[in-house]
């Protein structure tokens, strides 16, 4: 009756000590369970968790019970360098289904599988990840342009998904329906991706940290013109049809109340001797639209149909059916009184002033006569290295009652207002002067004549 009494106070004493010593998770990290020796046994995979970096005994080991509902435990993952020092793989009936060479890391990263279950081993056949999950893929999908999530996995587990280093070592808790890849977040100043829990999305840092709850309909990159993403980083969301944003240097917010949201133009103002590149964009509402300077923090009221880049200082807008310039700070400097207008290009601005054409050049003032009933370039988007385009493009395509004549950008006439018909054919022209006389050729004058 004793020993069985000395033998109780010894289990309830190691059990004590055990759950003393035992490593406790990190709040908002993974819950580093491990599995008991038997299920162990059946699965095929190691007998002890790596992540004991220091204490592999059998008192440091906790069961693999988890509380019901838990949804955040990754299982037995991997800590830092277990590609390297991980326990090796048991010989077994295993195939590699992809496998990658990670250049950071300077070893390669296997995906295996065994029946209907994956994991990942280092070259050497260390366990980067054990053989208990629905599925394992590469998160960048081998994008070789992609370093920066280069080695980083996908881990599926019972509907969910979470990502972990190329080491092992885990960057998210394994509580998201899906973590898409975007290309775009392979650049910019820092680790982002985007995470989609309980159906709404949301942006998360490479530590794990939030950076946008998941709480909107959809989350994106603004991106420029050419695809890239802008600088500074804006995150943009999408609320009941209602976008909003995040500015990811300086954290500036704006609220879900925009009907939509783009990207403008990057901008160089000198300040102080120096060239500071200025983020512009342009956002809508109520069918209005303006521009916020994310830079310097300056905004042009949401009281436009439209709003072009800026050129020359000057950006062209629409206001109640009529057109004019702005400068950034939103003030008019070409008066908003334009029946049509074109934004600047070789130096001027094509405008309509009721039935009349004309232009101004960059510092606002009047160039071409408004005295045409059409003003056009010859070549509008010449192509680079075509000597005909390029030089086709110094000249407008003129019309002075029912006769085309061309003029150049001072308004100078190069060819008189005798033609029905004008139209370029390589330095010259293909020309009628009406209706019923023979099609001819005109050359373009001399340089030394277009002045």
């Amino acid at each position: 009756m004793k020993n069985i009494k000395y033998s109780f106070i010894a289990f309830l004493l190691c059990f004590l000590i055990s759950n003393l010593f035992a490593q406790k998770p990190k709040k908002g990290g993974f819950q580093r369970t491990v599995i008991s020796i038997s299920d162990l046994k059946k699965a095929d995979i190691p007998k002890a968790d790596s992540l004991q970096e220091e204490d592999s005994s059998p008192s440091s080991i906790r069961s693999n019970k988890k509380p019901a509902g838990n949804i955040t435990d990754f299982n037995t993952v991997y800590s830092n360098d277990a590609a390297k020092q991980g326990k090796n793989y048991p010989k077994g009936r295993t195939k590699t289904v992809d496998s990658v060479y990670v250049e950071k890391a300077k070893y390669s990263i296997s995906i295996i599988q065994q029946g209907k279950l994956f994991g990942a081993v280092s070259d050497a056949s260390k366990v980067i990840l054990p053989l208990m999950y629905d599925n394992v893929t590469f998160y960048n999908q081998k994008d070789s342009a992609c370093s920066r999530w280069e080695g980083v996995l996908l881990i599926q587990k019972d509907g969910l998904y979470a990502l972990c280093n190329a080491d092992g070592s885990p960057m998210t808790p394994m509580i998201y329906e899906e973590i898409p890849y975007l290309p775009e977040t392979c650049g910019g100043s820092q680790p982002i991706f985007k995470v989609k829990q309980g159906g709404k999305f949301g942006l998360m840092d490479n530590k794990g940290g939030i950076l946008i709850r998941s709480a909107y309909d959809d989350v994106f990159m603004l991106k420029t013109d050419k695809g890239k993403l802008t600088t500074p980083e804006v995150a943009c969301v999408r609320k009941q049809n209602k976008y909003g944003f995040l500015e990811l240097r300086e954290k500036q917010i704006l609220p879900t109340q925009y009907d939509k949201i783009a990207f403008l133009q990057h901008i160089e103002i000198k300040e102080k001797d120096k060239i500071k590149t200025n983020l512009l964009i342009k956002v809508w509402q109520n069918g209005k639209c303006g521009v916020m300077n994310l830079s310097d923090k300056t905004e042009i009221p949401i009281e436009y149909t439209d709003i072009q880049p800026f050129e020359h200082s000057l950006a062209l807008v629409r206001k109640n059916g009529k057109f004019g310039f702005i400068d950034l700070e939103g003030k008019e400097k070409v008066s908003i009184k334009y029946d049509y207008a074109q934004g600047f290009k070789q130096g001027i601005a094509i405008l309509k002033k009721g039935e009349s054409f004309g232009a101004i050049n960059t510092e606002r003032k009047e160039v071409i006569d408004f005295a045409y009933q059409s003003l056009e370039y010859l070549i509008d988007s010449p192509k680079e290295g075509n000597d005909e385009q390029e030089f086709m493009s110094d000249f407008l395509r003129a019309k002075k009652g029912d006769k085309y004549g061309i003029i150049n950008l001072q308004g100078r006439a190069i060819i008189p207002f005798n033609y029905t018909s004008l139209i370029v054919e390589g330095f010259g022209f293909k020309a009628k002067k009406d209706n019923d006389s023979p099609e001819e050729f005109i050359s373009m004058p001399t340089a030394s004549s277009n002045k």
